[in-house]
């Protein structure tokens, strides 16, 4: 007998469940508000495209879905739970190095879409702070800039 087999049979709640006991609980919730029923509805019904969103569009997740995902957390699954904390905790870290003169230059950027995305988080930096080290993430990777991705992403740019 497989895993999943033996959970089903000890009474434990499918994905789906969870989902349907959620959206009701949430429903119940914001009775009455028909607005924010509305987004709940649709945020449930899109999820898979929502995680997958998140994933690919961190900076824009945060700034943009923030409010909702905190509202509404069981949209979203482990991993971009986890991606989102991983950002937010790094965007408070390079608030507080800001803060205490310390600076860094992060950029977050696709493998594939590399040149556009750093020119994005590059373009208004001002040349006093092109002197900083610069920090490298490439999205869906795990990994601590140590050097090497900084060195790749020199020579992924040029």
């Amino acid at each position: 007998m497989n895993q999943a087999a033996g959970r089903k049979s000890l009474g434990e709640p499918s994905e789906a469940d969870k989902d349907r006991d959620s959206l009701e609980r949430l429903m119940h919730e914001y009775n009455g508000v028909e607005r924010v029923q509305h987004v709940i509805k649709f945020f449930f019904k899109n999820k898979s495209l929502i995680n997958n969103f998140i994933r690919i569009n961190q900076a824009a997740a945060i700034n943009q879905f923030l409010n909702i995902v905190t509202t509404v957390p069981q949209i979203l699954n482990f991993e971009t739970k986890r991606l989102l904390w991983r950002v937010l905790i790094k965007k408070h870290l390079r608030k507080s190095q800001r803060d205490a003169g310390d600076h860094e230059i992060d950029v977050g950027c696709r493998r594939d879409q590399v040149f556009g995305d750093s020119f994005q988080q590059l373009k208004d930096i001002q040349l006093r702070s092109w002197k900083q080290k610069f920090t490298i993430e490439f999205h869906d990777e795990e990994g601590v800039d140590e050097g090497g991705l900084t060195k790749e992403w020199f020579q992924l740019i040029s």
